[in-house]
């Protein structure tokens, strides 16, 4: 696992998720109360706490950290580890957040990771990958009873490259006036899904950084 992938994954997100929930919805939702923003045990908008993983003492390739997770509790991984100090505090950085095998959420197994962005040394926004096609129910059933009914619900058809045609949830919570969900059952092959959860500064911080990346129009 290489920590390159969560800058893709991360930034990647805003343009996916407004141009697909703006085809479901041809309304505002009315956002109406605070929903409890604690995704397995991590506090969205308080500081990020979470220890970081030993680094490797011979670091492989790119990474400087063990490829292989040995550590008994949650530990992170950080893009800048290169250049900073262990333990240094996370400022506004992203994060990948490893668990050992005995905490790990069966809907991201064979996965032992999520993602993170910390903004301002909060953790604002969360990444989740699931195990796409076999485990969307269970997730979808998941996020239903922490967040309730979704304010916007899609079965989408897609087709694999082989031909195949099979049906993935698309499920978005815009409701809360602190948080917003959004659930894709597949995301590019039927083994993979993914589960965005992030603050209102965690969306704005995304959506901006969007904007820079993109560089001058035409």
């Amino acid at each position: 696992m290489k920590t390159t992938i969560v800058v893709a994954v991360l930034f990647l997100f805003p343009s996916i998720l407004f141009s697909q929930s703006k085809q479901g919805d041809t309304s505002t939702v009315a956002k109406t109360k605070e929903v409890d923003t604690t995704v397995f045990g991590i506090h969205l908008g308080e500081k990020f706490s979470i220890p970081e993983c030993k680094r490797a003492k011979y670091p492989v390739g790119n990474s400087s950290y063990d490829l292989v997770n040995t550590s008994a509790v949650r530990c992170f991984w950080r893009d800048d580890a290169s250049t900073v100090k262990l333990n240094a505090p996370v400022v506004t950085a992203e994060v990948t957040v490893l668990f050992p095998p005995k905490d790990r959420p069966e809907i991201i197994v064979p996965i032992d990771h999520i993602w993170g962005q910390v903004v301002d040394e909060n953790i604002e926004y969360i990444t989740i990958p699931t195990c796409g096609l076999d485990c969307q129910d269970a997730a979808l059933a998941m996020l239903k009873e922490k967040y309730g009914e979704p304010s916007s619900f899609t079965e989408e058809n897609k087709q694999n490259r082989f031909g195949a045609v099979f049906i993935s949830h698309f499920a978005e919570w815009s409701q809360f006036k602190n948080l917003t969900v959004v659930f894709h059952g597949t995301r590019g092959q039927t083994d993979e899904g993914i589960i965005y959860i992030m603050t209102n500064k965690g969306q704005d911080f995304l959506l901006k950084h969007e904007q820079q990346t993109q560089g001058p129009k035409l």
